[in-house]
């Protein structure tokens, strides 16, 4: 329970050494304790904790305490009660308050909250400290049952009140002279004008609901003074609090939408690292929804509907992530992700064929668990060449020819690389190694969804999806592993031999669903989300390339993702930029590879040096990305580096020679 009091007030109920709090606690057995001052106000907050029974004795003691502190004989309290209880508290026709005030002698006030976005109602009370006990007795018996059914601690209970001195100024008053509570009344609060079209509703379907469900006239008024417009409720007193009840609660969930938005919006940075992780779409969210509850079942169970219900689901992911790459959904295994996958692939051939082929080939510039896998294949005896890449990040397909053997299994050469965004040439790759009959493994987890990929055109034989870069969930991703003509691989993980033997373990089906429907929301949407990201990577490349000198652009130009802009600012260190870019979520490279403090290993393989490659900056444009934020990071990007600038004595040496 607990009550704003005056801090006079509070120094009576302390007493000398706090021993009428000892008193109470022990009479009462309630526990009290007092806040600091409320705001700005000379108010105090009492907090008593108990049971109801305990109740009447403290209550007694309280304002018998403040009765012979003070000369005056009447007191004003508010009390605070949540709108679930009002109308049980005042009664139909306010039966229930007359009955209390005629039983009590004092005079009670139900009085609406004005203020916006209250879930409470304001009773006022006026009268001596026995008549107020009485009332607050009343009151705390009906919430306090409201609490024992809601509360997960049924002895804690909790009423707020509030003395003052000052006058109530109540929206009606309920007392021996009160007028007739079935006349019609005309009442008016004030709300904020950004909620009225809300409130209102299309075509008004909100106000027509109160309208119905309160019996009340409501109208709310196009005149806008101080950023408020008038809400007018005309009805019987009680009409119009239902009626101002209802407008409460579409309120409260006005005011908590908004105030998440800002807290979005304003207490977290703009999010520009779409190459690290992208945010889920809802519409992956809301398909995902129903396989943690009542479809809980597993898609491998075939007795029973539970696991038809899954099997289903399963199934209609696979055929949807089949339809986005143009392939045979028999030929999708799902994974834990991308890195999974690249390993599966590659490890997975080399290993199978290894009596005969012991060859492997990749790129300087692929992920690093790319690299990793190959480099443990290295100790294992198998050999590796590392292509390079020209300085525009893209491979020499002369090279490939040329690195070619009889003894090479595989091909593992990524789509779009994750630091600089390059395309590398899929389809001039893959007619390469079907022509030498090797196998194509590409590791596509930057480029599914963003670009177009046809695995039949592009003569694809293998295949790593992730989920989480698709606008999906974390924790899955899929193998595409071609079945004409046949790959054969070894698999990592041994177990009930699910997805053709390739990945055992259970399929996760709330993941795969959302794997699923990803990949369709990309597809229906890929057009659309290129030429918007598009048209917001030229604006960004080209304003801050014009306002700031010395900027490189990695990677080549044409043959690029444009949501993955990677800028190498010269004299500027990337971290103490990464650091001054607070209000922006970026990235100097690979989300996998960023806690190391040495230079992008992808950018020294362009030929950078390692000056410029510390200067590198990576920009992430996604799906839901704004033109207002682009245009905040321009601005932002322009002012620190000129200022960062300014503190290098190189960039001094620059300007004056």
């Amino acid at each position: 329970m607990r009550s704003v009091l005056s801090n006079s007030e509070v120094g009576a109920i302390i007493g000398s050494k706090s021993e009428f709090l000892k008193e109470i606690k022990k009479n009462s057995g309630f526990s009290l304790k007092f806040s600091t001052r409320v705001k700005s106000t000379p108010d105090r907050v009492m907090t008593l904790s108990g049971s109801l029974d305990q109740l009447e004795t403290t209550i007694s003691m309280i304002t018998n305490k403040l009765t012979s502190k003070s000369n005056s004989n009447s007191w004003t309290f508010r009390i605070l009660v949540p709108n679930q209880k009002f109308d049980e508290i005042i009664g139909d026709g306010s039966v229930n308050i007359k009955e209390l005030a005629a039983n009590t002698g004092a005079k009670i006030y139900p009085h609406r909250d004005l203020q916006p976005f209250s879930t409470e109602r304001v009773i006022g009370v006026q009268g001596d400290a026995l008549q107020l006990g009485s009332v607050w007795r009343h009151i705390a018996q009906i919430i306090g049952t409201y609490h024992l059914e809601n509360s997960n601690d049924p002895t804690i209970f909790y009423i707020p009140g509030y003395s003052s001195s000052d006058p109530l100024p109540p929206l009606f008053e309920i007392d021996s002279a009160s007028s007739d509570p079935l006349q019609a009344v005309t009442q008016e609060f004030k709300i904020p004008a950004r909620f009225a079209g809300k409130l209102i509703g299309r075509n008004g379907d909100n106000i027509k609901e109160i309208n119905s469900l309160s019996g009340s006239k409501v109208f709310i008024s196009n005149d806008l003074e101080n950023g408020e417009r008038k809400v007018i409720m005309t009805g019987t007193k009680s009409s119009n609090i239902r009626a101002a009840q209802l407008i409460q609660s579409h309120l409260d969930m006005l005011s908590l939408a908004e105030a998440n938005q800002i807290k979005s919006s304003t207490l977290r940075p703009i999010y520009l690292d779409a190459q690290a992780t992208t945010p889920m779409d809802p519409r992956v969210l809301d398909k995902m929804l129903p396989y943690f509850t009542n479809q809980f079942g597993n898609p491998h169970s075939r007795t029973h509907q539970y696991g038809w219900e899954s099997e289903h689901a399963v199934e209609d992911a696979r055929q949807k992530v089949a339809d986005l790459i143009h392939a045979d959904p028999k030929e999708v295994i799902f994974t834990s992700g991308a890195t999974e996958s690249n390993n599966t692939a590659i490890k997975g051939v080399a290993n199978f064929y290894k009596s005969r082929k012991n060859h492997i080939i990749t790129t300087q510039t692929e992920h690093k668990c790319v690299l990793e896998s190959c480099r443990m294949l290295q100790e294992d005896g198998f050999k590796v060449t590392y292509l390079p890449v020209n300085s525009n990040g893209l491979i020499n397909l002369e090279d490939l020819k040329s690195a070619i053997t009889g003894e090479t299994s595989i091909v593992s050469i990524m789509a779009v690389n994750n630091e600089i965004g390059v395309i590398q040439p899929l389809k001039e790759i893959g007619e390469i190694c079907r022509e030498r009959k090797v196998f194509f493994h590409t590791d596509a987890a930057q480029a599914i969804g963003k670009i177009k990929i046809d695995v039949e055109a592009m003569k694809i034989d293998l295949m790593s999806i992730s989920g989480h870069k698709l606008y999906g969930p974390k924790g899955v991703g899929a193998l595409y592993v071609r079945r004409r003509p046949r790959v054969r691989l070894e698999p990592l993980i041994s177990g009930g031999g699910q997805e053709r033997g390739l990945r055992s373990g259970t399929v996760p089906t709330p993941l795969v669903v959302g794997l699923g429907e990803a990949a369709r929301v990309a597809k229906q949407e890929m057009q659309y989300d290129s030429e918007r990201i598009t048209k917001l990577s030229h604006h960004l490349i080209e304003s801050i390339t014009s306002q700031v000198p010395n900027v490189v652009r990695n990677g080549d130009p044409e043959h690029h993702y444009p949501g993955c802009v990677n800028l190498s600012f010269q004299y500027v260190e990337g971290e103490s930029l990464l650091m001054a870019l607070k209000d922006i979520a970026l990235s100097s490279g690979s989300a996998c590879t960023s806690a190391s403090l040495e230079p992008s290993y992808v950018l020294r393989a362009l030929g950078a040096d390692d000056e410029t490659a510390h200067s590198s900056i990576r920009f992430g444009i996604g799906r839901f990305t704004t033109e207002e934020e682009i245009e905040f990071t321009i601005k932002k990007v322009v002012q620190h580096v000129e200022r960062l600038r300014e503190m290098s004595p190189l960039w001094e040496m620059v300007i004056h020679f």
